[in-house]
């Protein structure tokens, strides 16, 4: 059995099962964080720009990916540090 390392940059989880489009893995962290990342986007989207966009995420670095969160809050919050 051979090493599926994920294909994301800087992942160093190894043994992922995940496999997308035949050639690229993704460990379950990443995963995981891809998640996140799909809920931002539209709710339906030609498949081609699915997969362009999953290739993006692929091509990022792990833990760069920050949830958005409401700008009406985040002052609020900032303002009573």
């Amino acid at each position: 059995m051979g090493v599926m390392a994920c294909s994301r940059q800087n992942c160093e989880n190894i043994m992922c099962v995940r496999l997308f489009r035949g050639s690229r893995y993704i460990c379950e962290d990443c995963w995981t964080e891809l998640q996140s990342v799909k809920a931002t986007w539209p709710k339906e989207l030609p498949p081609n720009e699915i997969a362009q966009r999953v290739e993006e995420f692929l091509d990022t670095e792990v833990g760069t990916y920050v949830a958005p969160v409401n700008v009406d809050e985040e002052i609020d919050r900032l303002m009573r540090m």
